[in-house]
């Protein structure tokens, strides 16, 4: 039993290890104000955990970033120059129901689709929290 535990905690150990190790010089948090997407935030700021959802939920660089044909990034690091959603996504003033051409639109559903599939947050105050 103790070898099965060493075993299991060496792992856990190791993923994590691998996991900070992309994450160097990188953000814990990213604070997703993007003013220029919007004439006034009707919502709150997402305050986005970077750091737990590649730690604790096991996720990629690829799983958020991607390039102009969807393709995830799976091989940046922190020190690439990575552009942000609205670079792209530059429409402003869209809504969560809005194309992938509006910045809400596109960061939605790029959030949303994840969230819907792996169980994460769904409501609107449960991201936006004030």
């Amino acid at each position: 039993m103790k070898k099965i535990i060493v075993l299991v905690l060496s792992f856990i150990m190791l993923v994590s290890t691998g996991a900070m190790a992309i994450l160097t010089n990188c953000p814990d948090v990213v604070i997703m104000e993007h003013n220029e997407a919007f004439e006034n935030h009707r919502m709150a700021i997402i305050e986005f955990e970077h750091t737990k959802h590649v730690v604790e939920y096991g996720y990629n660089c690829g799983s958020c970033h991607h390039d102009n044909d969807t393709t995830p990034l799976n091989d940046i690091t922190c020190e690439d120059e990575i552009n942000s959603c609205i670079d792209c996504h530059s429409k402003p003033n869209g809504n969560v129901n809005s194309s992938t051409e509006y910045f809400s639109g596109a960061i939605h559903q790029n959030c949303m689709d994840c969230h819907k599939e792996d169980g994460g947050p769904v409501a609107c105050n449960e991201c936006h929290i004030r």
